[in-house]
């Protein structure tokens, strides 16, 4: 019986996963913005982690501005965003292992970026990880709960937005992924 409630389980995140997706890529659908605190949004998200990261013993080192970062965004999709690379970067961390999130200004954008000292992606299989359904290799790490989908949603958002994301990463060390978003105008 817990491996059917698994697997219902993993079924409905895929559907629901596939539907974020088909709604962004949905044609003539133009994003809705508002401004927001970035910075607020990351802490709020973090929060959710608290147990998983507890689990693994992990160290989570924030660095971020000391005031409030303003973006122009979909407050709600890059809630999404945010939820989905911290959910991967504890997932594919090692136990008692370190997680960075930073947030910086640099020509009129935030940058925000999540690093974790894990598994790593081999460097041949970097420009697949945005496909939808791919995974790197499930035996390699503890996706064993996982869609393929996350990484997918992520690019499709941060298209949506005219925004740009990136990974680094080295095989055994781990990857850093780094995503920027517009600066809200002074009002």
């Amino acid at each position: 019986m817990k491996t059917v409630s698994d697997e219902v389980k993993r079924l409905n995140r895929m559907v629901r996963s596939m539907l974020d997706i088909s709604r962004l890529t949905a044609t003539g659908e133009e994003i809705q913005k508002t401004r927001f605190d970035v910075t607020e949004t990351l802490g709020r998200t973090l929060l959710t982690f608290e147990q998983k990261i507890e689990a693994k013993n992990l160290d989570v080192q924030v660095n971020m501005p000391d005031r409030a970062v303003y973006v122009m965004a979909n407050q709600d999709a890059i809630t999404q965003v945010i939820y989905n690379l911290l959910d991967n970067a504890i997932k594919f961390s090692r136990d008692n292992s370190s997680i960075e999130i930073e947030t910086s200004i640099r020509r009129e954008k935030a940058y925000i970026s999540v690093t974790d000292h894990g598994t790593g992606i081999p460097s041949g299989k970097l420009n697949k990880i945005w496909d939808r359904f791919y995974k790197v290799d499930a035996s390699r790490g503890r996706d064993t709960k996982g869609t393929g989908l996350g990484l997918a949603i992520v690019r499709d958002i941060i298209d949506a937005h005219g925004q740009t994301v990136n990974v680094v990463s080295t095989e055994g060390a781990g990857s850093t992924f780094e995503f920027t978003l517009d600066l809200a105008k002074h009002d």
